[in-house]
């Protein structure tokens, strides 16, 4: 099991992310919320990605 896989379990058993993060992520790209590049993903609309960073973190 790679570091990523072991870092992805962590943050889904944690509730952080989805348990399916490849799906989530290939769900989003098909609609156009995210483009895939290279290895890993970015926004398209810059105004969501602002909105997501500026939200607050809510610790459980």
């Amino acid at each position: 099991m790679s570091l990523t896989q072991v870092k992805t379990v962590i943050l889904s058993f944690k509730g952080n992310i989805p348990w399916n993060y490849d799906c989530f992520l290939n769900y989003a790209t098909e609609r156009i919320f995210l483009q895939k590049v290279g290895g890993g993903y970015i926004f398209i609309h810059r105004l969501l990605l602002e909105h997501f960073a500026q939200m607050d973190i809510v610790r459980r």
